[in-house]
């Protein structure tokens, strides 16, 4: 799934430009921080995909992200080895549901938390558990 991803993404301008141009300001959904040098990869979620993967940008360029993997690999690799990818467009109100969804499917590697739950950036209201996302309709 990820390769195919990567296929279909050229860099950092190309996911800029879609999310820029193709989603609208206000689109929520699930995203990838996608490392296209080792293949590693963080899923988040997010009430406004500009505006997280500026917090995002900013945060690692400045060495103030709270994620220790990817700020390492951000370090090591620098900003060209890193694209943001809105993976899925979701109504706000699932998307835990839906994070927890990918994060089961796909284990991401830069992820610490293996549960979704809500960050600062997102005023979220639940966490849910791997067990309840599997008995969810999707």
């Amino acid at each position: 799934m990820i390769n195919e991803l990567y296929n279909k993404t050229i860099g950092l301008k190309l996911c800029l430009y879609a999310v820029d141009k193709k989603l609208s300001p206000d689109s929520s959904g699930v995203y990838l921080v996608f490392n296209i040098v080792n293949y590693k990869y963080y899923i988040g979620s997010t009430r406004n995909f500009k505006d997280r993967f500026l917090i995002h940008l900013d945060e690692l360029k400045y060495r103030k992200h709270c994620n220790y993997k990817l700020q390492t690999d951000w370090n090591k690799f620098g900003d060209k080895a890193f694209i943001f990818i809105p993976l899925e467009i979701t109504n706000y109100l699932n998307l835990l549901i839906r994070e927890q969804f990918w994060m089961d499917k796909t284990n991401p590697p830069y992820n610490i938390k293996k549960i979704a739950s809500r960050s600062s950036f997102d005023n979220r209201k639940s966490v849910i558990s791997k067990e309840e996302s599997l008995n969810l309709p999707y």
